[in-house]
């Protein structure tokens, strides 16, 4: 520590500011939207990396970026009044998360279309050659490019905060997001404001992805990553706050640039923990045959996840954190401890879960609605980063590998999970067992209170049931059978990649639930065999299979909200 110079420290926190005025853009852009509209876009990492791609054509075409930069934020914030008009109008007045749920699909499919596009590998993009040196501080000598990031920024914010606080629109933007009911009574029109809201915020996505471009070049990933952080940022200085998400952007962007310089290793995670730490004290501080077991077993996770949201009405984006506790600890026992029984590995990686869902749901369901999912996720990409770094058990990048499944003797049979058909009835068995489990708590009193909580939570308080309790107990067994889903999946695979414990695997478990009916006992079977018999046959003509699910998973948030199960049985949908 004595050997760190003042100018390297300088060029540091520089450099925080650089990655927080990133970080604030973003925000700014998702709580403006948020703020007055309640409507988390899922998508605004996906139009971030818009603006980047958008910039790197308009350089190409203009030769200037500045042109680039005025025109890249325009582009994607007519993207967004166009997502705006005819995906999202539709969906007002319906459940909050269904915006959520449509913005998800379409970032899948922007992704996609990127990649199809400009490619896999990305492009780069130069900075102006007048910005192309360093500047002499003083104390330290910092990119020109980087201090030109930092300027913008600060216009931009400035620019803001005049537009919302001195002009017309600006306090008929802010009236509407304190009372939407009495600005529509005066006679202004609220869908034109939100409208134009929502251009701004995604506008201001769009100018973050061109100002990154020349730092971190353009790719069809740069926004899956940042998305995550920005919902961080946004939780952390306050749903709908635009001050909160400034001086959070600029903090978390302190925080991962020191702790970028000091310990490298932790820099990846520090946000999660952060946010963790947060909402930790918060609650102190303020009130083939392989196909055929592979549907069996995202079946069985879609109907974890289906308990919790379909039947309690909590929607989680973190079922990915369950899912691979379990197959990581199924993993790690058989792998690493040299566990000999089949069933003392399972129960290791379900003991997993349940301490895991019993530790995260104590603390997420202090929080209700965006902000509890946005939780659930932030512990999800907390648990990823720590399963990453733990290489010496988790394999790290490479996955766990080297996991043994042990044969199981059945009446003086060894039955061999090795071969995939007996694998495939072991898990028809496994599974029914735990769909019957399921089952018997749906149809218990349990059960039935968990629906009277999903349709009106007060009431339910004030008949007398303990809401927080139920509920929890309810997270502790969604959890677990995510983990059980995830142990049968570490079996099957015989490895554990480490995307097992990634956000995206939630969102699969989403999409699936979706696909097939929400609130529907038999739904997320229906949907797990629909979307992997789809990722089957699309991938065989294109890599780019998620960008057709993803349509077809907006298509149906917009015009099938039942999914095909809840269709043919008139389920219930939504809270």
């Amino acid at each position: 520590m004595s050997d760190i110079s003042l100018a390297a420290l300088a060029a540091q926190v520089f450099t925080g500011l650089v990655l927080g005025g990133i970080y604030v853009l973003l925000a700014v852009g998702l709580s403006l939207i948020f703020g007055l509209m309640t409507v988390v876009n899922f998508s605004h990492g996906a139009l971030y990396m818009l603006g980047a791609y958008f910039g790197f054509v308009l350089m190409g075409r203009t030769g200037s970026f500045l042109v680039a930069l005025v025109l890249a934020p325009l582009l994607v914030g007519v993207f967004g009044l166009v997502v705006e008009r005819f995906l999202i109008r539709p969906l007002y007045g319906r459940s909050p998360d269904d915006p959520l749920l449509l913005t998800f699909g379409l970032s899948l499919v922007l992704v996609e279309v990127a990649r199809l596009i400009w490619g896999k590998i990305g492009v780069t993009l130069d900075p102006p050659a007048a910005m192309a040196g360093a500047v002499n501080l003083g104390f330290t000598y910092f990119p020109t490019y980087r201090l030109f990031v930092i300027a913008v920024t600060a216009v931009v914010l400035v620019g803001l905060w005049l537009f919302l606080e001195k002009t017309n629109i600006g306090l008929v933007i802010r009236a509407g997001s304190r009372d939407p009911m009495m600005v529509r009574a005066l006679g202004f029109d609220v869908g034109r404001i939100w409208f134009l809201v929502f251009g701004i915020g995604t506008g201001l996505a769009g100018l973050a992805g061109i100002l990154a471009g020349p730092m971190r070049g353009a790719y069809a990933e740069m926004g899956v990553t940042i998305i995550i952080e920005s919902f961080v940022v946004v939780v952390v200085g306050g749903m709908g706050s635009l001050l909160g998400a400034v001086i959070s952007g600029l903090l978390i962007g302190q925080i991962v640039g020191l702790t970028t310089f000091f310990a490298p290793k932790l820099a990846e995670i520090i946000v999660f923990i952060f946010m963790a730490l947060v909402f930790a004290i918060f609650p102190w501080v303020v009130p083939y045959k392989s196909l055929g077991s592979q549907v069996l077993i995202y079946g069985l996770f879609a109907l974890g996840f289906n308990l919790l949201y379909g039947y309690t009405g909590l929607l989680s984006f973190g079922s990915a954190a369950y899912w691979g506790l379990g197959a990581y600890g199924t993993g790690i026992a058989l792998a690493k401890l040299k566990v000999t029984s089949l069933w003392l590995a399972l129960g290791i990686g379900l003991a997993a879960a349940l301490v895991g869902g019993a530790l995260v749901g104590f603390f997420c369901l202090r929080r209700r609605g965006i902000y509890f999912a946005m939780l659930t996720l932030a512990f999800a990409q907390l648990l990823y980063f720590v399963g990453f770094h733990l290489a010496d058990w988790t394999g790290g990048d490479d996955g766990l590998r080297g996991i043994a499944v042990p044969a199981i003797g059945l009446g003086g049979f060894t039955l061999r999970l090795d071969r995939s058909v007996v694998f495939y009835y072991f898990t028809l068995i496994v599974v029914g067992v735990a769909v019957a489990a399921l089952k018997r708590i749906l149809d218990s009193p349990f059960g039935t209170v968990l629906q009277a909580i999903r349709e009106n939570a007060d009431r339910a308080a004030a008949c007398g049931y303990d809401i927080a309790r139920i509920k929890h107990l309810s997270f502790v067994f969604y959890a677990l059978f995510c983990g059980l889903a995830g142990s049968l999946d570490a079996l099957r695979l015989t490895v554990v990649p480490i995307e097992s414990l990634h956000w995206s695997t939630s969102g699969q478990v989403v999409i699936m639930t979706l696909l097939g009916g929400a609130g529907t006992f038999f739904g997320p079977f229906v949907g797990a065999a629909t979307y992997l018999v789809l990722e089957d046959a699309i991938s065989v003509w294109t890599e780019s299979w998620p960008l057709a699910i993803g349509a077809i998973f907006m298509a149906f948030v917009l015009f099938l909200p039942k999914g095909i199960w809840g269709t043919l049985t008139g389920g219930f949908h939504g809270r």
